[in-house]
């Protein structure tokens, strides 16, 4: 599944379309076009997207790593930069001339820029302590209290799909399935769905690569229909 940079949301037209390629795509669905509200679907479509695209964020315990040690980064280097000025007895007073007043303190900007640095310094160091004490520090939030096993089992295409699935569910009111035509080719309403989602959102995928996603995602218990 390739992530491109997709609209944030369908409008009218693409809506109409989509529900139309599903309609057609078999007889499970014959009032599909009709009796769906194409806002909240396409909400539910974006959504699918900004889970896939978050996902990451949510699931690394890696990223969380990077982040905890970058906020120390952080910490260290404001008060590197904090230290160097105050023990090398630089001629501030030189510096300052190099920053024009701040219309709103009266103060020079420079003093303005020391007192940021000094409490980013400060904030970088109580947000590690928050992370650290709400377990983030090495752990990513989704994985929060769940066991080291289950924290690798879901992929950023299996959230998508899922996600994809919970709309065409909430929105026709029937279970998502893969089917197959007589020549074993993936089919039917909900690979319909996606493809035509997919085409919509400017990052297409095939029937065969729905097919693959579905099953990744869902486990080889999923049932699959010949039509």
């Amino acid at each position: 599944m390739t992530k491109g940079n997709p609209p944030s949301t369908l409008g009218n037209a693409a809506m109409e379309r989509i529900l139309g390629r599903v309609a057609a795509a078999g007889p499970s669905l014959p009032n599909a076009q009709h009796e769906t509200d194409p806002v909240a679907l396409a909400r539910s479509i974006s959504w699918a997207y900004t889970h896939r695209e978050i996902h990451p964020d949510l699931n690394s315990d890696a990223r969380s790593r990077n982040r905890f040690e970058a906020l120390d980064k952080v910490r260290r280097s404001a008060r590197a930069i904090l230290h160097t000025i105050a023990d090398a007895k630089l001629p501030i007073n030189s510096l300052e001339g190099y920053f024009p007043f701040n219309d709103d303190s009266g103060l020079p900007d420079f003093e303005q820029l020391m007192a940021g640095i000094r409490h980013l310094a400060s904030a970088a160091e109580q947000e590690r302590a928050r992370l650290r004490r709400i377990g983030r520090s090495d752990t990513a939030p989704l994985n929060v209290g769940k066991p080291e096993s289950d924290n690798a089992d879901t992929t950023p295409g299996d959230v998508f799909i899922k996600r994809l699935a919970k709309a065409y569910r909430d929105a026709f009111k029937e279970e998502p399935e893969v089917k197959f035509t007589s020549i074993r080719e993936a089919s039917g309403p909900f690979v319909a769905f996606v493809a035509a989602v997919s085409e919509e959102m400017e990052d297409p995928m095939s029937a065969e690569a729905i097919r693959k996603a579905w099953e990744r995602a869902s486990g080889p218990g999923q049932r699959a229909l010949e039509i």
